[in-house]
């Protein structure tokens, strides 16, 4: 136990770091771009990764009974949806949340609850198919995300911002890849200490080089010579909708210059009238 100690000791520190760091991520990006559906979606996803680094501790999956593991087992494996939804959000101006984003979503939490409070460790006959399709959906979804951004990303103009879009994309799908092969090594799906480990600071890498490289464009899109009038906003999010056609406006015709009545010199109406009446 003693010697277990220093490393499940950082692997509590580097998760607690990455949870701090996608909190703050998802109050920046829920502040500062509320209605931007890019940014909906990026909140979602680092709430439910906050989630997924809870769950994935091992003494939280050695410890804590399968039935109280299944709704942060079907948070972490519906990520890969909000991932997919989220890579749809950040290339295409045009996205809109739509039923079959939500139905997807609910399919592949719930399959991943029941697999892990019902199928998992029994002997049922379905449980090679339902277990089957649960490590298929990392894999289907990181496929999709990956043609949503090759459709879209040629798209942006914007050097900078196209290369931290095609960052998250790349490091995304890596990620979700990787973890799907150690899982499939791993006994009963189970991360040992040092591979959980790996896996949170490998986690921890992609958001802190994201919020990094958010930050320093952030203060290159905002001229330090004057003050912005409004707050910087995060430049791999990009405005719904595209700029309006700059129309030529009409001279307006000359009007010739009246001189304005001098109030002075504006005589006092006559009496006249008054006088006759008395």
């Amino acid at each position: 136990m003693p010697a277990a100690l220093p490393s499940t000791l950082l692997d509590a520190a580097l998760r607690g770091v990455a949870i701090a760091l996608l909190l703050l991520l998802a109050l920046v990006l829920g502040r500062d771009r509320p209605r931007l559906p890019a940014a909906r979606a990026g909140v979602a996803l680092t709430l439910g990764l906050c989630v997924q680094v809870i769950g994935s501790t091992p003494l939280f999956e050695a410890l804590v009974p399968r039935l109280w593991q299944a709704p942060l087992v079907a948070v972490s494996v519906g990520n890969a949806v909000l991932f997919w939804v989220f890579v749809q959000a950040l290339f295409h101006d045009d996205f809109a949340l739509r039923p079959l984003h939500v139905a997807a979503w609910v399919a592949v939490a719930a399959l991943a609850a029941f697999n892990c409070a019902v199928v998992a460790g029994s002997a049922s006959v379905l449980a090679p198919i339902s277990m089957g399709l649960q490590r298929a959906v990392p894999l289907v979804f990181a496929v999709l995300a990956a043609l949503a951004a090759a459709s879209h990303w040629r798209e942006d103009l914007v050097e900078r911002r196209r290369r931290l879009r095609v960052f998250i994309v790349v490091t995304g799908i890596g990620y979700s890849l990787g973890m799907l092969a150690v899982r499939l090594a791993s006994p009963h799906g189970r991360l040992s200490g040092l591979s959980a480990t790996a896996d949170v600071a490998m986690l921890l890498a992609i958001v802190a080089v994201v919020a990094w490289r958010m930050v320093r464009l952030a203060g290159r899109t905002c001229s330090p010579r004057r003050a912005c009038r409004l707050r910087c906003p995060w430049p791999f999010l990009k405005t719904r909708g595209r700029p309006k056609r700059s129309q030529a406006r009409t001279p307006s015709p000359i009007r010739p210059k009246t001189a304005s009545p001098n109030p002075c010199s504006t005589p006092w109406p006559s009496t006249a009238p008054i006088a006759a009446k008395t």
